[in-house]
């Protein structure tokens, strides 16, 4: 089984793919640590500023607010992206809060269990996922079609060929 954008994203083992994130210019090399810059954490447009935006599953069970700057998300053709219809946008785990108690999340993990995809039992919406980076820094990747007031049009969307990898 090829590994999807998800695992490769969290610091999967593909050098390929850490080689493939260079070359688009997602993530750069200082010395021997790997800096994310811009990717995971959204593309800073000039003059863009941090917001808060609140977002929920379909029945509202899971409710949560995220602080950041929304002007990228990320659309990969992996298997278990496909299936969700995600459109990923990577914040620092510490800037996601929940709203509602984390008993009422559901987890998905597969493959190397390194992501945890978080649903809802109710309704099976797809809110967000946490995992670790490759610098070892927890993140969470919001299904950015759960916020509130998101204007999809205006954001830039980066095609992440995670299929084939």
């Amino acid at each position: 089984m090829r590994a999807g954008c998800c695992l490769r994203f969290w610091g999967g083992p593909a050098k390929s793919v850490l080689e493939q994130l260079v070359t688009d210019g997602i993530v750069k090399l200082d010395s021997d640590a790997i800096k994310m810059h811009p990717f995971p954490n959204s593309i800073s447009a000039e003059g863009s500023k941090a917001m808060n935006y609140k977002g929920s599953c379909h029945c509202g069970q899971i409710a949560f607010e995220v602080e950041g700057e929304l002007n990228q998300a990320a659309d990969c053709n992996c298997s278990i992206c496909t299936r969700m219809g995600s459109l990923h946008w990577f914040v620092p785990r510490d800037q996601l809060r929940l709203l509602t108690p984390e008993e009422n999340l559901s987890t998905y993990t597969f493959g190397t269990q390194t992501i945890k995809h978080h649903f809802c039992p109710q309704c099976g919406i797809h809110p967000f996922g946490e995992g670790i980076d490759p610098s070892g820094n927890r993140k969470a990747a919001i299904n950015v079609r759960c916020l509130e007031e998101i204007d999809l049009s205006a954001l830039s969307i980066k095609h992440i060929d995670g299929r084939s990898r």
